[in-house]
């Protein structure tokens, strides 16, 4: 910890179990400390940030039989998303395909107002 503290600059430290955990104000200040980290040959674990995380959205009432590919391409063209995936959902035991669809979107500034 001191030479984290004395090199690279403070930081948020909480003790828990066995690990020491580190917490950033920013997302620029936590990859260079992640930075540092790998430099100086440190052992982390990284939690990626809220502002990271994809935008997951499920849509429902739409057809079983709709083609996930139609589906895509009217997001993309009509709604102007960009778009990672699109998923049917199905029911666990039989397999058996269902009502709604799961769209993962990058957390990007497009992507906000859906």
């Amino acid at each position: 910890m001191k030479k984290i503290n004395d090199e690279w600059g403070p930081a948020e430290i909480k003790l828990g179990s066995p690990h020491i955990k580190l917490f950033t104000q920013s997302d620029e200040a936590s990859h260079r400390l992640t930075k540092f980290l790998r430099t100086n040959d440190m052992g982390y674990f990284i939690i990626v940030p809220r502002s990271e995380h994809p935008i997951k959205v499920v849509i429902r009432g739409l057809q079983c039989d709709l083609n996930i590919d139609v589906l895509k391409k009217a997001l993309v063209e009509e709604y102007e998303f960009v778009v990672h995936k699109v998923v049917q959902l199905i029911r666990f035991k039989t397999k058996e395909p269902l009502e709604l669809f799961q769209v993962t979107l990058p957390n990007i500034e497009v992507n906000k107002g859906i």
